[in-house]
């Protein structure tokens, strides 16, 4: 497979999987115990995060540039950066355990609005 594939498939006991694979062996091996796969998810889920984040970053930025194109709206600096925050803010809690109460609230009012 050519060079630009390879971020959609890898090797595995020499075997070329897609990527969503890999991330299925790495889950079952670290249930088992290996200490290596368990390490291989976690840097993977970082990535993930990591891009995530900056993508979202990159977006807030555009849409505010975008914005600022229009006649009736103009971009701010201090707008990009509260985006930013708030896109932190937000990872920060959803790596707590207040993520846990959250989805709680948004599976009742889902419930209650879906009446």
């Amino acid at each position: 497979m050519s060079g630009s594939h390879n971020h959609c498939e890898i090797r595995i006991d020499n075997l070329r999987v897609p990527r969503d694979a890999r991330l299925a062996s790495l889950a079952a091996r670290a249930a088992d115990g290996s200490e290596e796969a368990r390490q291989s998810l976690e840097m993977l889920q970082g990535e993930r995060v990591d891009a995530t984040i900056a993508g979202l970053m990159a977006y807030g930025a555009l849409l505010e540039l975008l914005q600022g194109m229009t006649s009736y709206r103009y971009a701010e600096w201090g707008d990009i950066l509260a985006n930013c925050c708030g896109i932190l803010i937000g990872v920060l809690v959803y790596f707590t355990p207040l993520t846990r109460v959250m989805e709680f609230v948004d599976r009742r009012l889902s419930l209650i609005f879906s009446r």
